[in-house]
């Protein structure tokens, strides 16, 4: 147990210190304000108040815990073991010359997309407008290696504090955006794609789908077979995330009333959690967001836990409400769309804090650090498995975001599935 002092007990405070002490390093921990308990206390102690003369470890805050209300702050970045920080203190007491936990707490809540920000073309708050793009550590999990630092600080005070061991995750996640390519869209749908292959003069496209709809050979989309091989043959992990929505600008899949797509994600049901790709459409719109979860729930004859934002369009914190709304606990939307890293400073998984409500929800979010787009953006298989080792590290959660319709594109000269094995090898150790 780990006892922490501090003059004003805020959810801030209490949300940060249970997910460094408690979510990365596995010790018990409990937060008083009284300084009789704190101070007869016969065990490991930290002081974060403005009390340097109390015992124990003395970490001095810089405010942002004890605060309420969203503002700018003025972030003065340093190095500290080749980490940039910032949140700076003075006192020379201090352990720290800067305020871990302020500055923890600042990456986890995501209090810089509460703040104005230009959105891109869909929306989204861009990898480039962090505060970790800008001083260069999106690609570390900066939170984890602070954690990490902190319980060497505190076995070396305490050295009885024993380590909890925890095991490096690789988890794969497969978004089904399109389930198939040409086949159960409709004749609508598919003279719509036969009209439009005549008019840009494709005759490799016209002569494949015709083959498709002949049966001579399969739709270039439906690589399941192979996707649950591979998934037993490595023993994995996998999440499907299913967009089944109504068709929209934004949202393409096959209708959520075909009898062969439904049946698909049965099929998959049986092998991997499925989950709710919650549609662009949806996002303005918690009564179809309903609707989506409703219908999923129908055909998989179970309760829907997990929810990844389609095109990543994750407007915090209005997106992280409906879910909690319709039930759904668990999200997979905390990344970037072409940027791989850590979007909240982390590999943990971690509760999602609602700053404009000053409450720790129920909310766990899963970060994810690559998805397959990022190879058309420039990186490179040296840049995954440097993140990889980032994660490996830390004992965090590698997860990998992979799109149902590239297994059948080229990425990086190979073929989508071959990339994909090679991602999970890479991923799990095997390479």
């Amino acid at each position: 147990m780990i006892l922490v002092y501090t003059s004003k007990a805020t959810s801030r405070a209490r949300y940060i210190f249970d997910f460094l002490l408690n979510g990365i390093l596995g010790q018990e921990m409990d937060l008083v304000t009284d300084r009789s308990v704190y101070d007869s206390f016969d065990g490991p102690r930290i002081n974060y108040s403005g009390e340097d003369d109390r015992p124990g470890l003395f970490f001095e805050p810089a405010g942002l815990l004890h605060e309420r209300g969203i503002r700018g702050h003025d972030l003065n970045f340093m190095e500290y073991g080749e980490v940039p920080v910032c949140f700076p203190v003075f006192n020379k007491k201090s352990v720290l010359p800067f305020d871990l936990f302020s500055y923890a707490f600042y990456l986890l809540a995501r209090y810089e997309e509460y703040l104005p920000y230009v959105r891109d073309a869909f929306g989204r708050f861009r990898a480039e407008d962090s505060i970790a793009w800008r001083e260069g550590f999106l690609r570390k999990p900066v939170i984890d290696i602070l954690a990490f630092r902190l319980m060497d600080i505190l076995q070396q005070a305490y050295p009885r504090l024993e380590k909890v061991p925890r095991n490096y995750r690789f988890i794969s996640t497969i978004d089904i955006n399109a389930a198939y390519a040409y086949k159960h869209k409709g004749i609508v749908r598919i003279a719509w794609g036969i009209a439009r292959t005549l008019r840009d003069l494709n005759g490799a496209s016209l002569l494949q789908q015709l083959r498709v709809f002949l049966n001579r050979e399969p739709d270039p989309f439906d690589h399941y077979g192979e996707q649950l091989a591979i998934q037993r043959k490595y023993g994995l992990d996998v999440i499907y995330f299913v967009l089944f929505s109504p068709y929209g600008t934004n949202d393409r899949n096959i209708s959520v009333n075909n009898r062969k797509f439904q049946v698909l994600i049965k099929t998959l049901g049986d092998y991997s959690r499925v989950g709710i790709h919650a549609s662009f459409g949806s996002t303005h719109n918690p009564g179809q967001l309903s609707g989506e979860i409703q219908n999923l729930s129908w055909v998989l004859k179970r309760e829907i836990e997990c929810v990844r934002q389609h095109l990543l369009l994750l407007q915090i914190p209005q997106t992280y409400r409906n879910y909690i709304n319709e039930d759904i606990f668990e999200d997979y939307s905390m990344g970037y769309p072409m940027d791989p890293g850590f979007r909240a400073g982390t590999s943990y998984p971690f509760r999602f804090f609602d700053l404009d409500m000053e409450t720790i929800t129920k909310l766990v979010v899963h970060p994810f650090a690559f998805q397959d787009i990022a190879f058309e953006n420039g990186y490179t298989l040296k840049d995954y498995t440097e993140l990889t080792g980032q994660v490996s590290a830390v004992n965090g959660d590698m997860i990998l975001l992979f799109s149902n319709e590239n297994f059948s594109r080229k990425i990086l000269n190979k073929k989508g599935l071959e990339l994909y094995e090679m991602l999970i090898n890479y991923g799990t150790g095997n390479i």
